[in-house]
């Protein structure tokens, strides 16, 4: 019987994305000074270059700002595990595509029983990075190597994710959940 769930995991906004707001904000009144300055200092029509600069960082600060807008999207299809960075509904990227049974450890992050120096990238893919409800797993993958994944299951998905995972990784996460 095939199998086929969906999630999609909306990403808070941190730290990362008010500083990167900041900036493009900030951009906008550099490009206005400086077509002003140069305006006044050199030639007037610096002064037409400046709004022209300025139009474009404008644009440039709502594509910074609307990018930013991220969302995950988890697809298990059978035992094929796909996970897609989807930015403003309007770019898609794909993080991670494994087999569900390649996947070498898995646990609550909480529990703390897989190593993060072992892995050569971490990748967090969840609504936030500091909540340690999450899950995570371990995988070796041909792009990046071993890697961690973190990320936010609901209960559906979490129970597909279960179905085809290794044995041995299973009796490791029944043992701990007791």
């Amino acid at each position: 019987m095939d199998s086929y769930v969906e999630q999609i995991v909306v990403h808070e906004k941190n730290a990362k994305d008010v500083l990167i707001r900041i900036v493009s904000v900030l951009s906008i009144f550099f490009v206005l000074g400086m077509g002003m300055l140069l305006g006044v200092l050199v030639n007037f029509y610096f002064v037409m270059v400046g709004f022209f600069l300025t139009a474009f960082a404008i644009y440039f600060c709502w594509y910074m700002f609307t990018g930013r807008n991220i969302e995950y999207e988890y697809c298990i299809t059978n035992n094929n595990l796909e996970i897609d960075m989807i930015m403003n509904q309007r770019r898609r990227k794909e993080i991670l595509d494994t087999d569900i049974n390649k996947i070498e450890g898995f646990d609550k992050w909480s529990e703390n029983r897989l190593d993060e120096d072992k892995c050569h990238r971490v990748f967090y893919l969840g609504h936030n990075e500091s909540d340690h409800e999450q899950y995570r797993f371990t995988v070796l993958t041909e792009k990046y190597g071993r890697v961690m994944v973190v990320f936010s299951p609901n209960e559906k998905t979490l129970n597909a994710i279960k179905m085809y995972l290794k044995p041995e990784v299973k009796i490791a996460l029944r043992k701990n959940q007791q």
